[in-house]
């Protein structure tokens, strides 16, 4: 049975500062926490119910608690809980200077102000799927360690580098023959770029699009046309589906 103070501290993680403070983020349901597993994440805490346990093997210096049903309801951020919730650290990413290399050889995702967890859990997702291991996110964006982020991760987020700072401190270390995609509502067609093999793809909001802040390092405008924008009354694409048509026209 959870004490008070256990449960107090795993409701705590659902605020950012006290995942901040901790250096710790919570991941919850089977698939999640499975592939956190396999990816040997270094989970620190496992809380799963008596059937879930003996479905999986993990690390010897992970601290399990069995636990109730209504245990796991009164510490998960899910309406409906499923089976185990895990404690993880939070890694530190590369310092972000060691991104230089990185651009000119592959691709680079720089998200601007995405606040939709929803969002930056599949845009992270599909990166991963693509190969694209690095994504660099600006200070406004979602914190990826929001339950509801790692969630529509499903695991992924042990599989990429994730950074948070200002546009113009990343940029400073790309060099300026470097290639920088932002995907606006009017540019040049996607489908016409031929180079794809390195550099960066800016990602806006969806309510806001780029900012001033980031746009300015633009050096390719592309967009995502429609195919029968008289029959659309569409204004944009969601920027997940806009980020994940991207990457893949990029990777083929």
């Amino acid at each position: 049975m959870l004490t008070k103070n256990q449960i107090k501290y795993l409701r705590s993680l659902q605020q950012g500062k006290y995942r901040k403070m901790h250096q710790q983020f919570v991941a919850e349901g089977v698939k999640v926490v499975s592939d956190l597993i396999a990816s040997c994440y270094p989970i620190e805490h496992i809380y799963a119910t008596e059937e879930w346990i003996p479905t999986t093997h993990v690390s010897a210096e992970t601290e399990i608690t069995t636990i109730s049903q209504n245990d796991l309801q009164r510490i998960s951020s899910l309406k409906n809980p499923q089976q185990v919730l895990a404690v993880c650290k939070i890694m530190k990413s590369p310092e972000i200077n060691e991104l230089q290399n990185e651009a000119q050889h592959n691709l680079i995702l720089f998200l601007d102000a995405v606040r939709d967890p929803g969002n930056l859990g599949t845009i992270i997702r599909t990166a991963d799927w693509f190969g694209i291991k690095h994504i660099v996110c600006s200070n406004d964006t979602v914190d990826y360690t929001n339950p509801k982020v790692v969630q529509s991760t499903m695991g992924a987020v042990a599989s990429v580098n994730i950074y948070y700072t200002e546009p113009e401190l990343f940029f400073s270390f790309i060099p300026e023959t470097l290639p920088v995609y932002g995907l606006f509502l009017q540019g040049e067609k996607i489908n016409n770029i031929k180079d794809k093999n390195s550099g960066i793809i800016i990602i806006g909001s969806e309510s806001h699009g780029i900012g001033k802040k980031a746009e300015k390092y633009v050096t390719h405008r592309i967009t995502i046309p429609s195919p029968t924008p008289q029959n659309t009354n569409s204004e944009s694409l969601n920027a997940s589906i806009a980020a994940a048509i991207a990457m893949y026209h990029f990777r083929y």
